[in-house]
């Protein structure tokens, strides 16, 4: 019966750190603005993977965010263009 706890215990975990996890990618989402996070999972393989991307372009963000904050670099405001719908 012991072995039985151990291993429910352990699934338990599983679950609470997929779980963490999902909802990690899901607020990095949203401060991202990047809409339908579970196209990254699927392109990445996993949700493990897709938040390591999240928080790689975090990183790399906030570097760029806190040189327009001091004046390093201007960057140019809407200029985003979507080119993945783009009509031929």
């Amino acid at each position: 019966m012991n072995e039985i706890s151990v291993e429910r215990s352990q699934l338990e975990l599983a679950k609470e750190q997929r779980d963490f996890i999902l909802q990690s990618i899901e607020e990095m989402g949203n401060h991202l603005n990047l809409d339908e996070q579970a196209k990254l999972i699927e392109a990445s393989g996993n949700e493990f993977s897709a938040l390591k991307i999240l928080l790689s372009m975090y990183r790399r963000i906030r570097i760029v965010a806190r040189y327009q904050e001091e004046a390093k670099i201007s960057l140019p405001k809407n200029q985003y263009k979507n080119t993945s719908n783009l009509e031929e």
